[in-house]
């Protein structure tokens, strides 16, 4: 049996990114995002900012592009985030 402490995990097991985060990590801007998902520049702004919640076929779209860095949970999250802190 397998020591837990000799198990290697991703740091992005731990820790999921923000689409912000994933997005300003890799250098792309909001124009690109949009032309590679498909969507309004205007609206991946809104995602970044937190101030829309991605409907389900985006988010899937934002995890597979991002290979699982963002995940789902931190996309849903997201109005909920800018609505405690308000």
């Amino acid at each position: 049996m397998q020591n837990v402490l000799d198990m290697h995990m991703h740091h992005m097991q731990i820790w999921p990114m923000t689409f912000d985060e994933f997005l300003s990590g890799k250098k792309i801007t909001n124009a690109e995002a949009a032309d590679r998902l498909k969507r309004d520049v205007t609206l991946i702004g809104r995602y970044r900012a937190r101030s829309v919640t991605p409907g389900p076929e985006i988010i899937a779209d934002i995890v597979e592009w991002s290979k699982g860095k963002v995940s789902p949970r931190e996309l849903l999250a997201q109005r909920d985030i800018v609505e405690a802190a308000e």
